[in-house]
């Protein structure tokens, strides 16, 4: 993050300050306010990649892909038809929408579905030969034989072609056996046989944690929330570890958070091979920031603003961002597909994306759980999460040409969807100006943390311990599995409280519980202040202006302090040339610093200090003065 963008925070900061007088607490809630593209002026990396893949120029591949949304759209009207059979995106040797009915009027049967359409005559009606449903009942007849030969394979449908595809290494071996098959000679040329290598799964800035970020083992998923509260979480392959944490520098720094939902290919959930999905608590267990936003790039990231289901994606140019791969594109080419009957049972479920020619990998072990989506000129639409590949050992530049994944239909099967807007994010301080006077200062945030509008002020909805007396020497609040934790001193002694958080991400003052008395000393800290960092709590208590102590713990899976207490003199200093004793000190981690505000007699302070290189501590010894 450059100066210029953090200037405004420290002015922020500063004119706060310069009211407080007895005690200050600042909190952020949930981050990214949504935006329409990628930040700064570079082009589109979805765009910029199928302008590649196609051998267009930039313009041209942004005005299809646009079309591709706006055809994507009519698809889910066409296919509520009784004749429908299919419909598939054309991207050579011209680009438009084609369309197959089961009945000979199928131009009359699309003509209402087009009225008003600009590109109407970018598409083309054909018409099958079957329906569905025989093509369903073809499928299973296939597989039932090809099962009989002993040679792993997976499944899937060309409804281009009308013929069942069978995925397997041994091509040859496997068509000679049902060639000679009594059972499916009437349907042979119905097979369409596709050599590849077995299929497995393909093992922003902190606090921000986005889709398409790399984990421990695996790739972040889309950011989803839970259906029946609104609460957010992340996603990944139900394949992957339950023990993953996020990795910053290329080491892994963070811990994600436990599992809160679960379905994988080893019998753990209710939907068994059907579903490759997991969400693990991140906000409450780390306090990550949630949105609806993911990596497209090595600086670039979208925000989800829809989603879509398998039927109308086929033949679409979709991507996906992954930890080993990056951003990598390709065309869906199969909506039911089987990846190995052995490892996936029957399920269909999965949707296979190709890349063309030898343009490298497309997906390797690491990638598994990266978001799949497609553009949209607003940002992107969710399409999935992926589970696996062929060739994802990536031992050679161009093995791994496929990938597949869990479509957002089965996902929501799931008590979860995936996130497709966002909450406004404030950055808020209480100040006591007395006993008897606390004001909530407010001010909206752009999705980097810098102030983006106007401050307002209101009653602090916070209240004073019951039956306590004296004067208010300390205030202190931080968020943390999903609570906002306050501290007070008043008089010589210490009150503490845990008030649940909203689904949004807001305090619920009403539902805060009564103060807990915790300690007593007769000469209370002058200041103090709480931040989390990483996998660690920290607070930095002043005693006085020549004794300040870091305390420390660890937290453990759900987020809470746990373990033994340690303790050091603490790391930040005073400001030079500053006198008196301390009135208020605040700090809190935004976008990889550590931002710190002081006051000391009668004047205020700010600075914003960087973490270190894997967001799992502060680098003191780069601290600006």
């Amino acid at each position: 993050m450059n100066t210029s963008r953090r200037q405004p925070i420290k002015y922020a900061l500063c004119l706060l300050v310069a009211v407080i007088l007895l005690g200050i607490s600042s909190f952020l809630g949930q981050r990214f306010t949504a935006s329409a593209q990628s930040d700064g002026e570079e082009p589109n990396p979805i765009v910029a990649a199928y302008a590649h893949d196609m051998k267009i120029d930039y313009q041209e591949a942004e005005r299809r892909l646009t079309l591709q949304h706006e055809m994507s759209s009519v698809e889910q009207e066409i296919v509520k038809d009784e004749a429908y059979f299919a419909s598939w995106m054309q991207h050579e040797p011209e680009f438009g929408l084609v369309v197959s009915f089961t009945t000979p009027d199928g131009k009359e049967r699309i003509r209402p579905y087009l009225e008003g359409v600009k590109w109407a005559d970018l598409v083309t009606v054909q018409q099958s030969d079957i329906t569905r449903e025989e093509f369903a009942e073809m499928r299973s007849k296939i597989v039932q034989e090809a099962e009989k030969t002993g040679i792993a394979f997976g499944s899937g449908l060309n409804y281009r072609t009308g013929q069942v595809r069978l995925y397997t290494e041994k091509t040859d071996e496997l068509r000679a056996q049902l060639e000679g098959n009594d059972a499916i000679t009437s349907i042979i040329d119905r097979i369409e046989l596709v050599k590849e290598s077995g299929a497995a799964p393909a093992d922003y800035d902190y606090p921000y944690l986005l889709g398409g970020h790399a984990q421990s083992q695996c790739t972040s998923g889309f950011p989803v929330y839970r259906v029946n509260d609104g609460v957010r979480f992340i996603s990944t392959s139900g394949h992957c570890d339950n023990g993953l944490h996020v990795q910053y520098g290329g080491a892994n720094a963070v811990y994600l958070g436990n599992i809160e939902w679960e379905n994988n290919l080893d019998g753990v959930g209710p939907w068994g091979d059907d579903l490759d999905f997991q969400v693990h608590d991140a906000a409450g267990a780390r306090s990550f920031d949630l949105t609806n936003r993911i990596e497209t790039g090595a600086t670039a990231t979208q925000s989800v603003i829809g989603t879509e289901a398998r039927d109308t994606t086929i033949w679409d140019y979709v991507c996906k961002h992954g930890k080993i791969t990056g951003q990598t594109c390709g065309f869906v080419d199969d909506v039911n597909h089987n990846p190995e009957h052995d490892a996936y049972g029957d399920s269909d479920n999965y949707v296979r994306v190709f890349r063309v020619g030898n343009l490298g990998n497309i997906a390797c072990q690491g990638d598994s759980g990266s978001p799949v989506y497609r553009y949209w000129g607003g940002g992107v639409y969710g399409l999935g999460v992926l589970s696996g590949g062929y060739g994802v050992e990536c031992t050679g530049p161009n093995d791994s040409t496929h990938f597949f994944y869990s479509p957002v239909d089965y996902i929501n099967w799931s008590p979860y969807r995936i996130l497709t807007t966002d909450y406004p994010l404030y950055f808020h301080q209480n100040v006591w100006w007395s006993s008897t006077n606390c004001l909530a200062y407010q001010r909206p945030l752009d999705a980097w943390g810098n102030p983006a509008g106007a401050q307002t002020s209101s009653a602090c909805q916070t209240s004073l311990p019951a039956g306590s007396s004296g004067q208010i020497r300390s205030y202190t609040t931080y968020v943390i599995a999903n609570q906002l934790r306050e501290a007070i001193w008043r008089g010589t002694n210490g009150y503490v409280r845990n008030v649940p958080l909203n689904a949004d991400g807001t305090v619920n003052w009403a539902g805060a519980p009564a103060w807990s008395w915790c300690c007593s000393n007769s000469a209370p800290p002058e200041a103090q202040d709480v931040y989390i960092v990483g996998n660690t709590y920290r607070q930095n208590v002043w005693w006085s202006a020549s004794n300040c102590i870091e305390y420390s713990r660890a937290l453990d899976n759900t987020g809470n302090p746990s373990g033994n207490q340690t303790e050091r003199t603490c790391q930040t200093t005073l400001p030079a040339g500053s006198s008196g004793s301390i009135q208020t000190y605040a700090v809190h981690v935004t976008e990889q610093y550590l931002h710190e505000a002081l006051w000391r007699g009668g004047r205020g302070y700010v600075r914003d200090v960087p973490l270190n290189d894997n967001n799992t501590d502060v680098n003191w010894a780069a601290a600006p003065a």
